[in-house]
């Protein structure tokens, strides 16, 4: 978001084949500025993806599952 000079992101996609937990156990410096993540999950791959994904985004008010993709949203950020 800093190289990119953007100060909010309205919808983030993440298909990261696994790396979730890199990304969300180190999201507290970005994810307050991100109004809708539709990730997909991989704990298939490596355990523990989807645990990260839920501790990042407690303040996430909509959850949405739909097969592999999680869907969280910010009521009335859009």
């Amino acid at each position: 978001m800093e190289m990119a000079g953007v100060e909010r992101v309205d919808i983030l996609k993440v298909d990261i084949e696994g790396a979730e937990i890199e990304v969300f156990e180190t999201a507290a410096s970005w994810i307050q500025h991100v109004g809708v993540i539709i990730v997909e999950l991989h704990d298939r791959l490596r355990d523990g993806c989807e645990a990260a994904v839920m501790r990042a985004t407690t303040d996430f008010q909509i959850r949405r599952r739909q097969g592999e993709y999680m869907v969280l949203g910010r009521k009335g950020w859009l």
